[in-house]
């Protein structure tokens, strides 16, 4: 009774690994789609190649404190998996290990070894003592979000570590900017390490389905480093014509075609030069212009 060679496909729910099981074989729940929790035996120091592979239905697994390492497949297209909690014990996490999936990984070591095609699904990864130097290049993106998951999720991250994912965001702003518009995690990071200008956040109304979440965090930029001839309404005709697009009526009026300034609480003005400003034109504040 110390090794486990494969489950019946029959299984499912929950299914605890008896405590004398101290090795299970490659592909050992392969199919399982039916099982939703697992505890491997605590004395099992390596997860086989393919081990869950295909487990449609598995939402949580828990490996022992004394895993040392996880082979290629062992966790491929769980696509109900939650999370998945990876013990500072393992050395080694390899190629394909995870397919689909948007599960967070967490990693509670420092030193665990990750394949850079390890992953193929959006999974993030948690690793709050791991240095961003640790990953591979295609690795990066995913422990940048999974720090800001951390931060705003209650889990203690060293300050060292965080100090050093600040340094590298403000190398890297542009490209993970492009990123945080749809994380409101990663732009709160950005945004309260006060890495972003109002300046880098010109067009964002031109986004296509930006997180709600960072709306408030963009308009409280904005507002704070607009241009101060922009926080105040002003009788400048040359200043005016930077902030609006306008046209002529036919009566010698002006209707207002565009708004082209960063200020929050908009003031239409009641002239612009000489000419007195009586409409405003259909989507004038439109994003789409």
């Amino acid at each position: 009774k110390t090794v486990a060679y494969y489950c019946r496909k029959s299984k499912s729910g929950v299914y605890n690994m008896p405590a004398t099981v101290t090795k299970i074989e490659p592909y050992i729940f392969n199919k399982c789609s039916g099982i939703t929790n697992v505890s491997l035996s605590d004395s099992v120091k390596h997860v086989p190649i393919g081990a869950f592979y295909l487990c449609s239905g598995l939402k949580c697994v828990h490996l022992s404190p004394d895993l040392r390492s996880i082979d290629h497949y062992a966790f491929y297209n769980c696509d109900s998996l939650e999370e998945i909690r990876i013990p500072a014990s393992v050395d080694v996490i390899e190629h394909d290990t995870f397919g689909r999936g948007k599960h967070p990984v967490f990693i509670d070591g420092s030193q665990t070894k990750i394949s850079a095609a390890a992953m193929k699904g959006d999974q993030i990864i948690v690793a709050p003592h791991m240095s961003i130097s640790a990953f591979h290049s295609d690795l990066k993106k995913r422990a940048v979000k999974g720090i800001a998951y951390a931060v705003y999720n209650g889990i203690a991250v060293d300050e060292a570590i965080v100090s050093e994912y600040i340094k590298y965001l403000k190398r890297q702003k542009k490209t993970y900017l492009s990123y945080a518009w749809f994380d409101g995690s990663l732009f709160r990071f950005m945004y309260e390490n006060k890495l972003l200008t109002a300046e880098d956040l010109i067009g964002y109304e031109n986004v296509s389905n930006i997180c709600p979440t960072v709306i408030p965090m963009i308009r409280e930029i904005i507002g704070d480093q607009a241009d101060p001839k922009q926080k105040k309404q002003t009788d400048s005709a040359r200043e005016l014509k930077e902030i609006w697009g306008y046209r002529s009526l036919k009566d010698g009026t002006l209707i207002i075609t565009d708004y082209k300034g960063m200020d929050i609480d908009v003031v239409i003005p009641d002239k612009i030069g000489k000419k007195e400003v009586t409409a405003i034109a259909e989507y004038a504040f439109s994003p789409l212009g």
